[in-house]
């Protein structure tokens, strides 16, 4: 690797003694963004994040040279031979020469330092980007990544992969590509957002190297360094700024703020359409609200392997009969579709000659998926596209079907000859793949859900934390992976209540678990598990409490939906830490169980076994106790006691619901 020692600035960009090029360029506002480029040449001339204020990004992405909608404010130069400032009103870049560095100025103050020591490196298959490590700052963001709100001391790879029963605590990789961090210091914030679909590795003061300072780090296996810099008074104002980049969070439905009910179990069953039946009767029987259900992909099977396009019409005999009882109830079904045929899939003849897959040295490529090995649809060639949404009209929406669930869509291609349609290598673009199947989605129906993803995702699709496990830790570190997620940009999310994967969950922990899915935009009850599924009436005794928590999410759902339309028009998140809003409490800054629903709701959840009070942090100012009604003033800790109907749930004065 050649690491960057020395820069010459010609008056417009400053020039390496290798020939490449770094441009430090401000787009808006707090917003800078800085490119080192090979001998001024891209290696991944096109970008699919970055849209800001836009609400969509064409299927071939956009000229990285040409990037729209931006205000690009002129900079104030101030050159020596020693160093450079380029300024754009409180934020500016301060580019050391002789060590080819850039340290950050925002509001008079240091807030962000290249490390003075190799900062940059380019190698021919990595890029090198490293940083001061300063005392005391935390980090957020990174999207879903696992652990607490503060990623400080650990390392994160951004590599999707189909990671089934994670740790939440400790598990890595994850399902999406975030390569997006928030440095905090005290209030001020500043972000870094790397547009690279590589994998990459996060070192956020983990690795120590005895011939540097403390630092952090990012490395990625190809690609172009090309990232943004956005500083701000707070996490807030970075968060926002941050989602007007990658583009402007889709409304959804109103439905789909509604229960939705789902579990492998009735499409794996022989009779499943019986099965679903069942299903809807006991919705009728026990009164709960139910405004979709997410169709598991056993459907579409064959023996034990899933054929997207498929519909097992010994399971399931009359799909348009199954969607119209559905229907007639005011339940959508969301059924499960794949970004991969498997090679003895009917119809993967059909698509190996109309090129329709990534190809590897001149065939399609082959990766395991599930039961065999199949080939990935390429969402680059617009062959696929038309193919993927003709099938979707054609076998899912000809039955009355207007919503779909992407699933399986990691794209875990490893073969290095596999390239795109666009001649680009995989390796590059792994990421993109996924979000242009969302995309394509979209072109079919009005709402659509992916597991996968990267920043920009937020445009097209609602998400989830992916298969999590039945535990108390996961009810815990799931909370994190969605304020953090929320942070970088994606707030329309949740968890599978209860617990994907492992063992039935206790009656405590699935109430729990429900008292806490209620308040996210997305609330489905999903499970896999051979000792019985999770439902909302798994506990007869405690039916009555959960007809009561469906009952309290409805009463809320018209603040919800302010929430989603100032998601929508003001890129304001859905869930916040407690750091978002009250940047000023160093208390508050610290706390990682407790968060905001929007503005105006504080939530403490219970997340352990047994527990007969809650400690709450109140912020300042007054707080009304959303079921007493007695008022508290805040900046204190209370001890509130609980049982396993309550948790502490409180209104923030002058706010209104």
């Amino acid at each position: 690797m050649k690491f960057v020692r020395g820069l010459r600035w010609d008056g417009e960009k400053f020039l390496t003694p290798e020939g490449h090029t770094l441009r430090v360029r401000c787009l808006e506002k707090n917003l800078f963004r800085v490119t080192l480029l090979r001998h001024d040449a891209w290696v991944m001339p096109r970008t699919w994040s970055i849209a800001w204020d836009a609400s969509d990004v064409p299927f071939e992405g956009v000229d990285r040279d040409q990037l729209p909608g931006f205000s690009n404010p002129p900079l104030t130069v101030r050159a020596t031979s020693e160093s450079v400032r380029l300024a754009h009103e409180d934020f500016a870049a301060n580019v050391d020469l002789t060590s080819g560095t850039i340290d950050w100025h925002f509001q008079g103050k240091s807030v962000l330092r290249e490390r003075p020591t190799d900062a940059y490196g380019l190698g021919m298959k990595t890029l090198w980007h490293a940083h001061e490590l300063r005392p005391g700052v935390a980090f957020h963001g990174l999207g879903e990544a696992t652990g607490p709100l503060d990623r400080r001391g650990r390392d994160f790879e951004m590599r999707n992969l189909d990671a089934m029963g994670y740790d939440a605590e400790t598990g890595d990789p994850l399902y999406k590509h975030y390569p997006f961090l928030i440095q905090r210091d005290g209030e001020m914030a500043v972000g870094l957002f790397y547009d690279n679909f590589a994998t990459a590795r996060f070192n956020l003061g983990r690795e120590k190297d005895n011939y540097h300072g403390p630092y952090f780090s990012y490395r990625a296996d190809g690609g172009d360094l090309d990232f943004y810099v956005m500083a701000g008074p707070s996490v807030a104002a970075v968060t926002k700024l941050f989602t007007r980049l990658t583009g402007r969070p889709r409304l959804t439905p109103a439905w789909a703020l509604g229960f939705s009910g789902s579990t492998m179990t009735y499409t794996d069953a022989p009779d499943a359409q019986v099965q679903l039946g069942g299903f809807l009767d006991k919705i009728a029987e026990t009164r709960l609200p139910c405004t979709s259900f997410h169709l598991s992909s056993g459907y579409t099977s064959i023996g034990k392997k899933r054929y997207v396009f498929h519909w097992n019409r010994e399971k399931i005999p009359d799909p348009a009969g199954l969607v119209r009882s559905f229907s007639e109830k005011g339940i959508r079904l969301i059924p499960n579709i794949k970004p991969v045929l498997l090679t003895d899939h009917p119809r993967y003849q059909e698509a190996t000659e109309k090129n329709l897959f990534i190809n590897a040295a001149g065939v399609p490529e082959q990766s395991q998926f599930w039961d065999g090995l199949g080939s990935h649809l390429d969402f680059t060639n617009p062959a696929t596209v038309a193919w993927w949404q003709e099938n979707i009209r054609e076998q899912l929406c000809s039955h009355g079907i207007e919503a779909v669930w992407n699933d399986n869509n990691e794209y875990q291609v490893w073969d290095l000859a596999a390239r795109t349609h666009t001649g680009f290598p995989m390796k590059l673009l792994r990421p993109v793949q996924t979000m242009l199947m969302a995309k394509a989605s979209l072109g079919a129906v009005d709402f659509a859900v992916s597991r996968s993803g990267m920043p920009g995702m937020q445009r097209y699709v609602q998400t989830w934390s992916g298969d999590n496990t039945t535990d108390w830790k996961t009810l815990r570190f799931n909370l994190c992976m969605a304020l953090n997620l929320s942070l970088s940009g994606m707030s329309n999310i949740g968890h599978d209540v209860g617990g994907f994967a492992g063992p039935k969950p206790s009656a405590e922990l699935f109430i729990r678990w429900i008292q806490h899915g209620i308040f996210y935009p997305r609330f489905v009850i999903h499970s896999w598990k051979p000792e019985g599924v999770n439902e909302p009436w798994m506990f007869p005794e405690w039916l009555g409490h959960v007809r009561e928590l469906f009952s309290l999410r409805e009463k809320l759902q018209p603040y919800f939906r302010k929430l989603q339309l100032s998601a929508h028009h003001d890129f304001e998140p859905f869930l916040r830490p407690l750091l978002h809003e009250f940047p000023q409490d160093a208390i508050a800054c610290k706390i990682e169980d407790q968060f905001m629903v929007g503005p105006a709701l504080l939530v403490a959840n219970v997340f352990d076994a047994g527990a007969t009070t809650r400690r709450t942090y109140l912020p300042a100012g007054e707080w009304t106790d959303f079921w007493t009604k007695k008022t508290y003033t805040g900046e204190r800790w209370i001890d509130f006691p609980v049982t396993l109907e309550t948790w502490p749930l409180l209104i923030k004065g002058g706010e209104t619901l």
